[in-house]
């Protein structure tokens, strides 16, 4: 789980960089991020 939590803060500081103050395009990468995370997870777990 903890290194979950360090990818989100990679997802939250890349999307910072590219989308700058737009509030919600962040939101939005940052959950993409996570949707893809997550499901990566899921299949490499199996």
């Amino acid at each position: 789980m903890k290194q979950l939590s360090v990818h989100i803060e990679t997802i939250e500081a890349v999307s910072n960089e590219h989308v700058g103050n737009d509030e919600l395009c962040r939101k939005i990468a940052i959950i993409s991020g996570i949707a893809i995370l997550t499901t990566t997870a899921i299949v490499s777990t199996g």
